[in-house]
């Protein structure tokens, strides 16, 4: 393979001359696409002799004025530093040799140190270095592995970690983790209600079957609300707490409800959590999951415990909470309100107190959704917390710690070969908008691991991303 070198002009700026080979000294080593591949060379201008490699050329402002254009071709190749402000003649002599970059080199070092300025200077350095190899290399042989950014572990299937790296997530956990500790005593008293004997035996009755001619059954249900409301009532809870998480499909809102769940009820939450998927279902079926029913309260109704309370103690996740009809809207606050589960069907009109914790989640704009009259205001205030997810647009610092971990969750799912992923495939993924956000991710890179398994490769490669 053709030689490539980079190739540093020294300048007068002493602190630049030490800084600036370490830095590129560092990106060839540590990154193993290049390591071996990339020479690196300071060097004066008077001492310098050209070569038959071909360089990428990094040079003062003030240093390129020294450099003789007939001993050095710096088009299309060339990285400038400039010192104090970037001026018009630095622009235009940029813009002239088609430079690949321009950097401010006093943000290299000293007092103005910015480590962002260093972090831009290495990622167009790597960019421009791995465009050159990938002339003379196999798209395999420029690859990374897997795990390079996270090391995925198989009892992470919750997948929590893909929630965090960007600042937009970051807040959003920062979110969640203050509501945890403000709800710590609101879920220790609800714990207490969870394990009541009466829910047990209304779920064996639900899974038996009741009908309306068995008054005794009826009965039997209706003494056993009357003990749950007394004992929720000696607990002394006013009223029940929830949570709205808002963001675009896919974003990862049953993720943070979860991720909410656990902080508040431990590992084991799953068994005091449940989930109701709003879309698609009828009104009746929606407030018979809700709220339960009874035999007779509308057609081909029976006995059904209801989600609410079933889950007492526990929490109840409602997705796509904007999509409910105005009636369950007002059924839902009334509840929020004085924790009494209005159940079609049940002759006491007081209903049963049974309170749990509430999490909610849609991808509409609820306000914009209240100017339209589609949602009640008063419904949307009640939730006192709320969490707002970011689209994966927004979270392109986060891409590849999402594509590392993704591909290694797609590996271990699929008992696959897979063990590097080309530089390629991985700028591909980073050039595409994800409409369809973490769930598209997903589905795009376990197809990819499919197709490399199809071919019998260990790397995926860019034609194996199909977007």
């Amino acid at each position: 393979m053709k030689s490539l070198k980079v190739v540093y002009f020294e300048s007068e700026d002493t602190e630049l001359n030490n800084v600036l080979p370490e830095i590129v000294n560092r990106i060839i080593h540590n990154k193993e696409d290049l390591r071996g591949r990339v020479r690196f060379e300071a060097v004066s201008i008077d001492k310098f002799k050209p070569s038959r490699a071909e360089c990428l050329y990094i040079t003062t402002f003030e240093t390129l004025k020294k450099i003789n254009k007939n001993i050095v071709n710096l088009f299309g190749k060339t990285i400038f530093l400039y010192s104090a402000k970037l001026n018009t003649e630095i622009v235009k002599q940029a813009q002239m040799l088609s430079a690949v970059g321009i950097f401010d080199q006093s943000r290299f070092y000293g007092d103005r140190l910015e480590y962002s300025e260093i972090a831009r200077f290495e990622q167009v350095l790597k960019k421009h270095l791995r465009k050159k190899l990938s002339y003379h290399l196999l798209e395999q042989e420029q690859c990374k592995y897997i795990d390079w950014k996270v090391k995925y572990e198989p009892e992470d299937r919750n997948k929590y970690i893909s929630l965090f790296s960007d600042d937009r997530m970051k807040e959003a956990i920062a979110m969640a983790n203050r509501i945890a500790s403000n709800l710590k005593g609101y879920v220790e008293t609800l714990e207490k209600i969870r394990d009541c004997a009466e829910v047990k035996k209304l779920f064996k009755l639900e899974i038996s079957g009741i009908e309306s001619s068995k008054t005794k059954d009826i009965t039997k249900v209706e003494d056993m609300y009357s003990k749950i409301t007394e004992k929720t009532e000696s607990f002394g809870l006013n009223n029940i707490e929830a949570v709205l998480i808002t963001g675009p499909t896919g974003s990862g809102k049953t993720l943070m409800a979860k991720y909410l769940a656990n902080e508040l009820y431990g590992d084991n939450f799953q068994d005091y959590f449940s989930k109701i998927p709003i879309v698609n279902l009828s009104e009746n079926l929606v407030e018979s999951e809700l709220f339960g029913s009874f035999p007779g309260a509308f057609t081909d109704s029976r006995y059904k415990i209801g989600k609410l309370l079933a889950n007492a103690g526990g929490v109840v996740f409602i997705d796509e909470i904007g999509d409910i009809s105005p009636k369950i809207q007002a059924k839902l606050l009334t509840y929020l309100d004085d924790m009494r589960i209005i159940i079609e069907g049940y002759s006491n009109p007081k209903g049963v107190k049974a309170p749990v914790f509430i999490i909610a989640a849609t991808n509409k704009d609820l306000p914009k959704e209240i100017e339209k009259g589609n949602f009640r205001a008063d419904l949307y205030h009640r939730f006192k917390y709320k969490i707002s997810l970011p689209s994966l647009q927004e979270r392109k610092s986060d891409l590849r710690y999402l594509i590392s971990f993704v591909l290694q969750e797609a590996v271990h799912a699929r008992k696959s070969r897979v063990k590097k992923i080309s530089i390629k495939a991985i700028e591909k993924l980073e050039d595409y908008s994800f409409p369809g956000n973490f769930r598209e991710l997903e589905s795009i890179i376990f197809e990819a691991v499919a197709n490399a398994d199809l071919d019998q490769r260990d790397c995926v490669l860019e034609r194996d991303i199909k977007i």
